[in-house]
């Protein structure tokens, strides 16, 4: 977890790519800059380091390496408020996914479009993609886009104040974090769980809940 830490060395391999003059090289460790800035709250960071591998000449890096690259661009970019752009890129991505046969990129796609849809209020474009997600999930092994799928769906019903619906995907949340072992997965199923207790008047055991994320947190 010591993201800020591993950024300096990122940088170092694409320099030293760039001299190399291998763009694949380049364009990968950029990406994973990209990601910890934004799973450091920092959309604006990644999304530079989305474009400058999107700039490079197309025929230099891989058609994964251009979908997967999109698909976090399209992610940024719902962060940072501009879900008409973030709609075209994860569509497109979409739509290469399918090309390529590659069922882990589709489900992430769908996945992604889940939280977008969540956030414009289009909610039977929420369950149509959740369901692909999950089912395509499930196919290819995507642990991770399972356990996000679930989430979105928890948040999802919160909104619409179904609380009995949010409990649901929040407990399946919760499973797959504690079968992949990931105390941070479980760490934001909690968030939910205490925020579904809230909403059900059910205090002594969000209270229960909260005390046990705190320990959660300081131990990460």
């Amino acid at each position: 977890g010591r993201y800020e830490e591993a950024i300096p060395f990122w940088r170092e391999a694409v320099l030293e790519a760039q001299a190399q003059g291998l763009p694949e090289e380049e364009g990968e460790y950029r990406r994973r800059i990209g990601i910890i800035r934004s799973s450091q709250g920092k959309p604006l960071e990644a999304l530079a380091e989305f474009d400058a591998i999107l700039a490079l000449p197309e025929d230099s890096i891989s058609p994964l390496l251009r979908a997967r690259t999109r698909l976090r661009r399209g992610v940024a970019l719902e962060e940072i408020g501009r879900p008409e752009e973030a709609a075209l890129e994860l569509n497109a991505v979409l739509d290469e996914a399918r090309k390529m046969g590659n069922s882990s990129l589709l489900a992430q796609a769908h996945r992604a479009l889940v939280l977008l849809h969540i956030w414009t209020g289009k909610p039977e474009r929420v369950r149509a993609h959740a369901d692909r997600a999950l089912d395509l999930a499930r196919e290819s092994g995507a642990r991770a886009v399972e356990f996000w799928t679930f989430w979105g769906l928890a948040v999802f019903e919160g909104l619409l104040g179904n609380t009995e619906a949010m409990g649901a995907w929040v407990k399946e949340s919760e499973k797959v974090a504690r079968e992949l072992g990931s105390p941070l997965l479980r760490l934001r199923s909690s968030e939910l769980a205490i925020e579904q207790a809230a909403a059900t008047g059910e205090w002594d055991r969000g209270v229960a809940l909260g005390e046990q994320a705190i320990d959660m947190a300081r131990a990460l």
